[in-house]
């Protein structure tokens, strides 16, 4: 049980930070897109 929670817990850390960077990465991106249309 020890054995697994440890390969399981920083694989789910890992996903959720992939997740984070992508998720933030898209809101920069619509960002930038607005601040165009605005100029």
């Amino acid at each position: 049980m020890l054995r697994l929670s440890k390969t399981v817990f920083p694989q789910h850390l890992l996903k959720r930070s992939l997740y984070g960077e992508r998720f933030l990465f898209e809101i920069n991106s619509t960002f930038v897109l607005i601040l165009k249309e605005n100029k």
